[in-house]
C-alpha cells in the first residue's frame, strides 16, 4: 500500500549496513529522515521507493521532500549515459537547487556531448563559477572579519587555485592583504604567564590534562571512522587538549635557572600545540565523513589559526570546500 512517508531518523551506520545487504539505494529527505530500497520515478512530482529498510513497503514522496543531493542521484541513476537532454535538465535541477558545482559538472558534460552546445554551455559555467568564487570571498571576509586570519587566507588560497581569473578572485589581494596584517598583529598579544614559582605545578596540570586528552584519543581506534563514538572521543579529547594548551601559555618563556624546568616548558608548549592542532583535525576528518559539514570547517578553522602552515589541515580544508560547494549542508556547530 502507498501512503505518505513517516519515520525517525535512521543512524547513518544502519543505514550503510543496510544497503550492504539490501544492495538498495539511501534516498535522504530534507527533514533527515532516510529509507533504503528500489527508486522510480512516477509522472512528475512523485518519487517511488520499493523500500526494504527500515521496514518492507512501498513509499511515495514528493520530489520537493527529497534532498537536493540525494534527487540529483537518483535522475543520474536513471538517465543514460548519453542523454544530452536529461543531463542538461539534471544541470538545471542542482541550479536550481543550489548545487553550483555539481550544475557545473553536468553542463560541462553537456558540452561534450553535444558541441553545438558549448556557447550556452560556456556561458553558464562561466556564471557559475563567478557565483562560487563570489562566495569563497564572502566566507574569506567574513573569516577575517570574526578575527581568524589564518583560516581566511585558507580560503583565499583555494579562491586563487580553484577559481583563478574570476571577479572574485580579482578582489582576493586586498582581502589576502589585511589578513596578512591581521595575523601579524594578533601573532604580537602576549598572554600573561604565572610567576616562576607556580611553573612546576602549572606544568603538572598541563601534562594531567594532555593524559586524558591522549586517554580519550586512544579510544578512537577502537571505533569506525565516521560514527558518534568516534566523534564523541574525539571532541572529548579537544575539551582535554585544550585546557592543556591554554595553560601552557601561562608558562614563562625566560629562563627560570634550572634547565631541567626550563626543558620541561618548552616540550610541553611544543607539545600540547601540536596535540591540540592533531585533535581539532582528527575530529575535523570524522565530521566530514559524517558529512557534519559546519563543525569539520570551524575545526579546521581552529586548528589553522594555531598551525597556518599545516598540510594535513591543508587538505583537509581542500576537501570542506569541495564539500561544500558541491552542495552539502549539513549543519552542526562548535
Amino acid at each position: 500500500m502507498t501512503h505518505k512517508w513517516m519515520l525517525r531518523v535512521v543512524p547513518v551506520a544502519a543505514l550503510a549496513l543496510a544497503a550492504a545487504f539490501a544492495r538498495g539505494e539511501t534516498v535522504e529527505l530534507r527533514s533527515g529522515e532516510a529509507v533504503v530500497g528500489s527508486v522510480r520515478l512516477e509522472g512528475k512530482d512523485d518519487v517511488v521507493i520499493d523500500a526494504v529498510y527500515p521496514s518492507v513497503e512501498v513509499v511515495t514522496v514528493k520530489r520537493g521532500d527529497v534532498s537536493p543531493e540525494s534527487m540529483h542521484a537518483i535522475l543520474e541513476r536513471l538517465a543514460g549515459p548519453a542523454d544530452v537532454a536529461k543531463r542538461r535538465e539534471m544541470g538545471e535541477f542542482a541550479e536550481e537547487a543550489g548545487l553550483l558545482e555539481v550544475a557545473v559538472i553536468d553542463f560541462t558534460i553537456v558540452k561534450k556531448l553535444d558541441p553545438s552546445a558549448a556557447k550556452d554551455m560556456d556561458g553558464r559555467i562561466k556564471r557559475l563559477n563567478e557565483m562560487i568564487a563570489g562566495g569563497v570571498l564572502l566566507e574569506a571576509q567574513e573569516l577575517l572579519d570574526d578575527g581568524k586570519p589564518n583560516a581566511a587566507l585558507m580560503y583565499l588560497h583555494a579562491l586563487r587555485e580553484k577559481f583563478p581569473g574570476t571577479e572574485a578572485a580579482k578582489k582576493a589581494d586586498g582581502v589576502a592583504t589585511a589578513a596578512h596584517k591581521a595575523a601579524g598583529a594578533s601573532a604580537e598579544v602576549a598572554v600573561r604567564t604565572v610567576p616562576g614559582t607556580d611553573a612546576p605545578r602549572v606544568a603538572d596540570q598541563v601534562e594531567a590534562h594532555a593524559g586524558k586528552g591522549a586517554a580519550e584519543k586512544a579510544k578512537i581506534g577502537g571505533h569506525v571512522g565516521s560514527n558518534v563514538a568516534a566523534q564523541r572521543a574525539a571532541e572529548r579529547s579537544i575539551v582535554h587538549y585544550e585546557s592543556a594548551w591554554d595553560l601552557a601559555k601561562t608558562l614563562p618563556v625566560t629562563s627560570s635557572g634550572d634547565a631541567s624546568l626550563d626543558a620541561r616548558i618548552e616540550r610541553l608548549r611544543k607539545s600540547t600545540k601540536t596535540s591540540l592542532v592533531d585533535a581539532y583535525l582528527t575530529a575535523g576528518t570524522i565530521l566530514l565523513e559524517r558529512r557534519v559539514i559546519a563543525s569539520a570547517e570551524q575545526y579546521c578553522n581552529l586548528a589553522c589559526e594555531l598551525d597556518p602552515e599545516n598540510k594535513v589541515n591543508h587538505r583537509l580544508h581542500a576537501l570542506i570546500v569541495q564539500a561544500k560547494i558541491l552542495g552539502y549542508r549539513s549543519g552542526g556547530s562548535r
